[in-house]
Formats: C-alpha cells, sequence, structure tokens
C-alpha cells in the first residue's frame, strides 16, 4: 500500500514540475535571450 502513495505522489510531482516548467517556459526563453550576446552583423 505504501508503494502506491509513493507512486501517487510521485506521479503529482512529475505533472507539477511539466506545468511548472510550461508556465515558466517563456520567461526563461526571455531570459535566455537576453544573456546571449547580440550577433556581430554580418558584412
Amino acid at each position: 500500500m505504501r508503494n502506491v502513495v509513493e507512486q501517487g505522489i510521485g506521479q503529482l510531482k512529475c505533472h507539477f514540475n511539466i506545468l511548472h516548467a510550461h508556465s515558466d517556459f517563456e520567461e526563461q526563453q526571455h531570459n535566455i535571450l537576453q544573456e546571449v550576446p547580440p550577433l556581430p552583423a554580418a558584412q
């Protein structure tokens, strides 16, 4: 019985992590774009 409970908690954590990552995706993308130095202009 204990194993089933731990499995359920693991699944909940997995779903929460997926939702959390999805909601933060745009913010992370914005931060990454800010951190990347601008490409040198092609000549």
